[in-house]
């Protein structure tokens, strides 16, 4: 059986998509600059991003652009190494 995987996770704008899922912008709206379903954004917002905007985890929006950051510098740095 394959899996599939969430369509917004493996998005090239993903980060600023998370941003602005976070910041609250239209579901509609960002489907339409992304081409993406609202449906898709409000599953990946709900299932992949909830933990992140949960206030008692004490994360928010703009903490999402730091990890994502991380991130992506780890990823350049295992590159490096291989």
């Amino acid at each position: 059986m394959t899996s599939r995987r969430c369509s917004v996770c493996v998005h090239p704008e993903r980060a600023g998509i998370d941003l602005l899922l976070a910041r609250g912008a239209s579901m509609a709206e960002l489907g339409r600059q992304h081409g993406l379903s609202p449906h898709m954004l409000r599953y990946h917002k709900n299932n992949h991003l909830a933990y992140l905007l949960d206030p008692s985890v004490g994360l928010g929006p703009l903490d999402l652009i730091g990890i994502r950051t991380m991130q992506s510098r780890a990823r350049r740095t295992v590159h490096k190494g291989s």
